[in-house]
């Protein structure tokens, strides 16, 4: 990605139409993951945190997954510094090897990559290059009808 930076936090802005939580028991051992009533934030950090072995947990890309199974229609806002992944997935997802572990390469789910510079979503290791919006935003809905398994995105200024 052509972007300055790296990401060092997302922020989850929880709403009363999806209140989400992140599952410690997936996160990769360079994220530091907190919460608190209004949002949840993923911190990347340089030094491994001592996370016991999981099965579930992501052991070559820095991911983490929500604690909950969506169902219906969920809304949340996302919010980062640097640049970042924002990403649906399904729960199956492979989490212990290879490329196809990271959000949007593979046909379990969908990751929009964001900077101030451009935005790129993926899906099944295809990408679409999506111009970043004037002025930049920091700040992205997402939009998740499980009925059609169809994530949308927009942008929040």
């Amino acid at each position: 990605h052509h972007c300055a930076g790296e990401c060092s936090h997302l922020t989850f802005l929880c709403s009363d139409a999806c209140d989400l939580t992140l599952d410690s028991n997936t996160a990769h051992t360079q994220l530091i993951l907190s919460e608190n009533s209004d949002n949840i934030t993923v911190k990347y950090v340089k030094d491994k945190q001592p996370y016991p072995d999981h099965p579930d947990r992501f052991d070559h890309h820095e991911q983490v997954l929500c604690g909950e199974s969506l169902t219906g229609r969920c809304y949340w806002e996302v919010e980062w510094s640097g640049s970042g992944h924002v990403a649906v997935a399904y729960k199956e997802i492979n989490r212990k090897e290879g490329s196809d572990c990271r959000f949007g390469r593979n046909e379990k789910s969908w990751s929009l990559f964001c900077c101030d510079k451009m935005y790129t979503f993926w899906h099944n290791n295809k990408s679409t290059d999506i111009p970043a919006p004037s002025p930049p935003s920091n700040r992205v809905g997402v939009y998740l009808d499980v009925v059609f398994l169809q994530p949308s995105l927009c942008q929040i200024k």
